[in-house]
């Protein structure tokens, strides 16, 4: 067996920089992509409580143009932050950006990038530095969501680097940690259940599903950094294939609910999951079956039995994490808004892969009362 403990990996359109203390050599990546001024995105809490800040103005030295710490989870005042960044840019002269977080930053920086590139031509590559396991750096595209819903993802490069480091990540708050991994398991299990999959990327799905169901739990151990490695590598690699295969109805109504609500997208995704497997159940239960080996576990007589297994499993390590079981969980969510969520999820860009299709809100709004 090869030793995983670090190693780099050049994938097409992307460079992986992975291991303990892999964010020190950020001034090395930045070097050689032949850029000068690099700025560093990234929420205020990054930045003041963790050492993120600190290690990159030492790693970049010279090359540090500055740093944004307007990155917002107010749906109302993205828009604001994208376009705040976008100045900053322009006014540091910067020829890089560094994002730093979990998905809402790398979404600021993807968003002001696509401004920048669209107001004055200029390339502006990015770097990203995970600190939670939405995927967001792995994607070609992103998806944009505010008040008026999620957008179609807009156009764009793969970051051209990712430098995943589990010893930042020992410093994301567990909570947070936990429910991005299990929007990373959703995108395995709904890319897999996609009417546009396909083996290339099941194979990827299988593998970062079954590096996601063995180190979730023992990743929320500040002191296990192979664990907590080893769920960044399968938070990434649930990603690659998304725009590929595209998603199911459990992300189309994690999207309603994160549109209505403002509920933060991983947690909507550790409950509705489960949900959207059930939903899927009688038209999909082979494909649902298929995610099996992932989650290591043997098939039963009939293929809905051993999906059925599937779902039990993932309910299983969400109650051994102590994670929210039911929307009635998440605060902020409210059964008066369903009808609202519900009309944006049968409309998301999602909902058309999805192996059975609903025929109203009126069947997503039952979906949302059930889980409630």
């Amino acid at each position: 067996m090869a030793n995983e403990s670090s190693f780099d990996l050049k994938v097409p359109e992307v460079r992986i920089v992975y291991g303990a203390g892999s964010l020190s050599k950020a001034g090395d990546e930045v070097a050689a992509l032949g850029r000068e001024r690099a700025l560093v995105v990234s929420g205020r809490s990054i930045a003041e409580k963790t050492p993120a800040l600190a290690i990159l103005k030492e790693s970049l030295g010279k090359r540090f143009a500055g740093a944004f710490m307007g990155v917002s989870y107010d749906l109302s005042k993205r828009t604001e932050a994208r376009d705040q960044l976008v100045k900053l840019i322009k006014e540091t002269k910067s020829d890089l950006l560094i994002s730093v977080g979990g998905g809402i930053a790398i979404g600021t920086a993807r968003a002001a990038r696509t401004r920048y590139i669209g107001e004055t031509e200029k390339n502006l590559p990015m770097m990203c530095v995970p600190t939670t396991l939405s995927a967001a750096e792995a994607n070609t595209a992103y998806v944009a969501v505010d008040e008026g819903g999620p957008r179609v993802p807009e156009p764009g490069s793969r970051p051209v680097t990712a430098i995943l480091d589990p010893e930042l990540a020992t410093h994301t708050p567990r909570e947070l940690f936990g429910s991005s991994g299990f929007n990373a398991i959703n995108h395995c299990i709904e890319g897999m259940c996609s009417t546009a999959h396909h083996s290339f990327a099941d194979a990827l799905y299988l593998q970062a599903l079954r590096l996601l169901a063995d180190n979730l739990a023992e990743s929320l151990d500040p002191d296990n950094l192979e664990a907590r490695g080893k769920a960044l590598l399968g938070g990434y690699m649930s990603g690659l294939m998304i725009e590929s295969t595209w998603l199911g109805i459990a992300h189309a109504l994690c999207h309603g609910l994160q549109s209505v609500f403002g509920t933060p997208h991983g947690m909507n995704n550790t409950v509705m999951v489960t949900w959207g497997m059930r939903y899927n159940l009688d038209v999909a239960a082979e494909r649902i079956a298929a995610v099996a080996p992932g989650l290591e576990l043997l098939t039963g007589p009939n293929p809905r039995e051993t999906a059925l297994r599937c779902i039990t499993s993932i309910e299983g390590l969400r109650r051994r994490m102590s994670l929210p079981e039911r929307l009635r969980d998440i605060p902020g969510v409210d059964p008066k808004g369903f009808p609202q969520a519900a009309e944006i999820a049968l409309h998301d860009f999602f909902t058309p892969y999805n192996p059975r299709q609903p025929q109203g809100t009126e069947e997503l709004v039952e979906v949302y009362k059930q889980a409630w």
